[in-house]
């Protein structure tokens, strides 16, 4: 286990004031119960406890629940310190709260090797430790797999777009029984995730049927039934009586509440409000036990049942066994809960302590209610309640000075684009980084001004998340016109330009992107946190990409130069970057950062594959080859390489082609045969003015031909030099071939209807195209067909659009 270098942290936040005392609340425990073997912790994400049967909830969602809980202890008033589920997990797993383990957000950061998790600890002690994970939020690389010898996060995979985004708790209670029958005859520790409860809510029947008006509880439901499937299992091979079992939710869901839809920026009750439940062998008594708790108890109490020694830096309280203390006039608990999401869009935190009674948050404007006379927080009481007001802010005060850990070196995390969309999908946003001062400061927006935006933020970023570019679009445009500042909906709106594949977009809303958030962070003094993060660098590599779409190569210059000044000496960059200069005509330039590039990194196939195409392009074959030779060394699989290759060979060959017949047409310079085969090489190697110089040739010696009008035809029609195009006399030269062959030829006709089109007769090329078409059919000419099939296509779609 790893070493902790921070001193200790008191289990109990006593006020400096010495007026807050927290009461024994273990008396409601009875003492050690029946020998402990294994421990599983079951963790609901997204789930209020007031929708189970055993909190009073008016449906029947959790028989296995309650029936669990009736043998056990029930905590009636356990919250969450976070209302978002890595940081509420990596609380739940060390024992300490968001300040001092750092993680404060789905997004920005992981859990830093330093802390120690129940699992490590477990692990030391001879446990078999495995986690069954149920959504992406909690992979391994969010840290939360330390101590762990399996860690099940995997089902699906990043590189599949269409791969599930969660596992469904059926499949979980499954692998769970799996690794019960595995390690039944050792101790284990088992964490076992289960995401169902969380947006979107589409239980499966019978739940579907039966919570058609609340599907929220019906995926509760749902998940208590495959929870029972476990404890039945865990029953049947013996193990239930020698099992501590904990279940607890990570935060609750708002459903409307305060004008929040789910989760994660208000810390109402109806967010931070858990279900706590404990059930140990050989207990006599079940017990409810009505004082505060928090999921930072979970892991000492885990170990206080186990007669493991717990940490010093554990910030939790261990409700295993009875506390001494003396008694006080205030003998009730306050635990911490935080919200930083407003702080993504330039607001205060939401800083709170919770009590029995109290829940105090403290913002712009302080709020205040009384959990027992209003649990659903609808008067504030703040201005009536100065005292206790300032009573709770000074306990408040203590706690954000007294819990932070030491500031972690290497605990912030950069996401790829799959990943953010992926957290995108389930409700959590990305934008800026949170700001983790903690400290209130007036001139900053109240989080109440930013709440709906919030939501609107977290509709388009589902949207967005599932490729529904479209709706996802609406709502940013909706966002635009009424909070035309934030940058964050012109950095959603890049990203869906950038999926949608407009490229145009991609930089208009990327440039606004940009200076509004360079805006944002001069204006509040901000460090370049958001830079970092790496918002800035992904829109320079959405707009570089676009700029190289439209053929802007001096703004992918431009753009590949702003990402390097943010992230040196990065290759893939490097690499387009000096594609761009290639494409500017600047050779020197190109070839001295291909070279650089290589020398930083030498085994990057995709930069050899840049300078087989420069060499190409040059002209000069024998370098092209060896460039492609060696990315098809460093990667063999790489698509086209190969062809490139032949293509090259090919070339050598009609070059020598070439050189033959302009040396035979020295000797027969009115040879139409010659001209039309040396007009056929040029053709193939990409000379386009030489092939229409030698077809001319070719028809001024044979002037009814219609194999060389048609070529000739197609080459005025198609050229990519605009300056060779000359569509009308290529539908001359068509109608020509097409008489010539009685308009029975297929590909005459095919040709004919791509003159109708680039002389924008669409009707015509449609008619001729399809006429074309049966001709080919009939000729059983599949490769033709196919083509003419595609032209059809893109004649209707011009047409149309």
């Amino acid at each position: 286990m790893k070493a902790k270098k921070n001193k200790k942290i008191p289990l109990i936040l006593i006020p400096l004031s010495g007026l807050l005392i927290i009461g024994s609340i273990c008396w409601y425990l009875s003492k050690k119960p029946g020998r402990i073997r294994n421990v599983i912790l079951i963790s609901i994400d997204t789930c209020r406890a007031d929708h189970l049967g055993c909190y009073g909830f008016h449906r029947p969602t959790t028989p296995v629940i309650d029936e669990i809980a009736a043998q056990g202890i029930l905590f009636k008033r356990a919250r969450t310190p976070v209302p978002l589920t890595l940081p509420a997990h990596c609380s739940m797993l060390t024992g300490t709260f968001p300040p001092y383990h750092q993680v404060r957000s789905n997004f920005d950061s992981k859990l830093n090797e330093s802390h120690v998790t129940l699992a490590e600890i477990l692990r030391e002690k001879g446990f078999t430790t495995g986690a069954i994970i149920s959504a992406y939020v909690l992979d391994k690389k969010f840290g939360t797999n330390q101590g762990f010898n399996n860690y099940q996060d995997q089902f699906g995979h990043l590189t599949d777009p269409d791969s599930p985004l969660e596992r469904k708790a059926e499949q979980a209670s499954q692998m769970a029984r799996e690794f019960l029958t595995k390690h039944q005859k050792q101790p284990f520790f088992l964490f076992l995730h289960y995401f169902d409860p969380h947006d979107d809510y589409e239980p499966p029947e019978p739940f579907a049927t039966r919570y058609a008006d609340d599907l929220y509880s019906g995926e509760i439901a749902y998940t208590d039934q495959n929870i029972g499937k476990v404890i039945d299992h865990l029953k049947n091979l013996g193990l239930f009586d020698s099992t501590l079992l904990v279940i607890v939710g990570d935060h609750g869901e708002a459903l409307g509440e305060h004008e929040e839809s789910t989760h994660g920026y208000y810390i109402y009750q109806s967010t931070i409000h858990v279900p706590f439940i404990i059930r140990t062998p050989g207990m006599t008594k079940p017990r409810k036990v009505d004082q505060t708790v928090s999921l930072v108890d979970v892991v000492p109490t885990i170990l206080g049942y186990l007669d493991i020694p717990i940490p010093e830096h554990i910030q939790g309280v261990d409700l295993s066994n009875y506390l001494q203390v003396q008694n006080s006039a205030d003998s009730d608990r306050e635990v911490y809960t935080e919200s930083l999401m407003p702080t993504k869009y330039g607001c205060n935190p939401l800083l709170g302590v919770v009590s029995n009674r109290w829940s105090y948050i403290h913002t712009n404007h302080s709020e205040l209610y009384d959990l027992q006379q209003d649990p659903l927080e609808l008067n504030n009481l703040a201005q009536e309640l100065n005292q206790r007001v300032r009573l709770m802010n000074s306990h408040l005060e203590e706690m954000v000075a007294q819990l932070p850990g030491a500031k972690s070196l290497d605990n912030q995390i950069e996401l790829d684009a799959e990943s953010r969309r992926r957290l995108e999908s389930i409700g959590y946003v990305g934008d800026a980084a949170i700001d983790d001062t903690s400290v209130i400061d007036p001139s900053k927006k109240d989080p109440r001004d930013m709440q709906e935006y919030y939501e609107h933020r977290v509709k388009a970023g589902v949207l967005f998340g599932k490729k529904e570019y479209d709706q996802a679009r609406s709502i940013c445009v909706k966002m635009l016109a009424r909070w035309p500042e934030m940058a964050a909906s012109y950095l959603l709106m890049t990203e869906i330009a950038f999926q949608t594949k407009n490229p145009a977009e991609v930089i208009e809303y990327g440039r606004q992107y940009l200076v509004r958030k360079t805006q944002e962070i001069q204006a509040d003094n901000l460090t370049d946190k958001t830079i970092l993060e790496g918002s800035f660098i992904k829109t320079y590599d959405m707009m570089s990409r676009s700029a190289y779409e439209l053929g802007k190569y001096d703004l992918v210059a431009e753009y590949c130069n702003q990402h390097l000044k943010l992230s040196p000496d990065n290759p893939q960059v490097m690499n387009v970057l000096a594609t761009a200069y290639f494409k500017l005509g600047r050779q020197q330039q190109a070839f001295a950062l291909w070279t650089k590039t290589l020398q930083l990194k030498h085994d990057l196939p995709e930069v050899y594959v840049s300078m087989g195409q420069a060499y190409y392009q040059l002209g000069e074959y024998n370098q092209a080859v060896d460039s492609w030779t060696k990315a098809l060394q460093i990667n063999p699989s790489l698509p086209g390489v190969r062809n490139n290759i032949v293509a090259v060979q090919k070339i050598k060959q009609l070059d020598q082609s070439i050189a033959q017949y302009t040396e035979m047409l020295r000797r027969k310079p009115d040879d139409p045969a010659l001209h039309d085969q040396l007009a056929h090489a040029y053709y193939q190697t990409g000379k386009n003015e030489m092939a229409i110089k030698h077809w001319r040739l070719a028809l001024q010696y044979k002037p009814d031909w219609p194999e060389a009008a048609n070529n000739l035809a197609v080459v005025l029609a198609t050229a990519a030099e605009q300056e060779l195009r000359q569509p009308a006399e290529a539908l001359q030269l068509a109608l020509r071939a097409a008489e010539l062959t009685r308009f029975e030829n297929p590909v005459i006709l095919e040709t004919l209807s791509i003159a109708y089109f680039a002389n924008n007769n669409i009707a015509e090329a449609i008619t001729t195209a399809e006429k074309s078409l049966q001709l080919a059919l009939k000729a059983g000419n599949k490769t033709l067909v196919e083509k003419i099939r595609k032209n059809i296509a893109t004649f209707k779609s011009k047409r149309d659009g």
